[in-house]
């Protein structure tokens, strides 16, 4: 499970998540992934828990991107998730399926407002999406506390690169975890995003 976050300020919104990807066992594949899906300029998606799931959204969301917003992207990891359900039938698809998923949904809504969701399938069940200003999925092999305050301590210290520092430092406590990662930024004042990768 790798740590995936999300924070609203005044006039911005972040994404960030690290590049590692690790078996079901927690054993070391690539630190090469890219677990954030900008879907549109004002859209975007973090993934965490099976990498499957990424990939079913990715191919559902393929040809209707340009004009999703938030309610789009919850609506398609629903769907994500049902047909991950029938997948559950096939017995090779099953400890895939059996580790929890997290995903952080942000950007402009219909209404045209600004917001993060936090999702989650635990136990094979879907979550109700939860509204946030700041949240973090941590990795499975750290303390839930100790991540949350590293990521709380910069935040408070209003750094710039809180998301880099973040990874950083969990990449120290989490073997799960590598210290680079990539960071979706939208800017709410002018309307644009950019999705930008730290080493």
């Amino acid at each position: 499970m790798t740590v995936i976050m999300g924070h609203k300020t005044a006039n911005k919104m972040y994404l960030g998540a690290d590049n590692r990807i690790c078996t079901t066992e927690d054993e070391f594949v690539r630190d090469n992934d890219m677990k954030i899906v900008a879907v549109n300029n004002d859209l975007a998606v973090a993934f965490s828990g099976s990498h499957g799931m990424q990939f079913l959204f990715e191919l559902f969301t393929k040809k209707k991107r340009e004009y999703m917003r938030v309610e789009d992207a919850l609506r398609t990891l629903k769907t994500v998730y049902r047909f991950s359900k029938i997948l559950w039938i096939r017995k090779k698809y099953r400890p895939a399926l059996n580790c929890a998923s997290r995903f952080l949904v942000a950007g402009k809504d219909k209404k045209g407002e600004y917001c993060i969701y936090a999702v989650s399938i635990l136990n094979r069940k879907l979550e109700k999406p939860l509204l946030v200003n700041t949240f973090m999925f941590p990795p499975a092999d750290a303390d839930e506390k100790n991540c949350c305050e590293i990521f709380r301590n910069y935040i408070r210290k209003s750094d710039n690169d809180f998301i880099q520092k973040t990874v950083k430092d969990i990449a120290q406590i989490s073997k799960v975890i590598s210290s680079s990662g990539d960071i979706w930024e939208y800017d709410m004042t002018t309307g644009k995003s950019l999705l930008k990768h730290f080493k």
